[in-house]
């Protein structure tokens, strides 16, 4: 059995980050666009968003890559544009159910956004991409692990303390 028939085989997959999953194509145009603090040419913008393989293959390099990641997560359309990317990269990967997951709280308190409307920012354009694309994605939101347990809360009924 060839690669090119393990690829094309339908897939699950569980665990993907919705703010780790940008295009770097995105990125790159998004920077140079937007006028966001980041490198505009691929070399080191890869290095500032992927774990290349001659990083230290730490949580703490790990994590890092989400903080420039977030950067660009600045507006209600480009939220929208890359929960629809993601969906249809994973179409294209054969992907038939994936689970993504993305921090709400981070990505609202990035650029002063309210709560429910990073919520709904999210789902009204992963559902429009799921119906487009015929994948099924189920939505994890966390909460990073140095947050209080009063935030998880708020995040599980989708309703944050002001």
């Amino acid at each position: 059995m060839g690669s090119t028939r393990i690829e094309s085989l339908p897939k699950v997959e569980l665990h993907r980050h919705l703010e780790g999953a940008l295009r770097l194509s995105t990125l790159l145009e998004l920077a140079r666009a937007d006028g966001l603090n980041v490198p505009r040419d691929e070399r080191s913008l890869r290095a500032q968003v992927q774990v290349l393989p001659h990083d230290p293959l730490t949580w703490a390099n790990f994590l890092a890559k989400f903080d420039t990641l977030r950067l660009f997560f600045h507006s209600p359309d480009v939220i929208r544009r890359i929960v629809r990317e993601a969906i249809e990269d994973l179409a294209a990967d054969h992907i038939v159910y994936a689970e993504l997951r993305f921090t709400p709280a981070a990505l609202a308190a990035a650029r002063g956004f309210a709560f429910e409307e990073v919520m709904d920012w999210v789902l009204a354009a992963g559902q429009e991409a799921m119906q487009a694309t015929g994948v099924r994605v189920g939505w994890v939101a966390s909460v990073n692990r140095h947050e209080p347990v009063a935030l998880a809360r708020d995040v599980a009924r989708g309703n944050p303390r002001e």
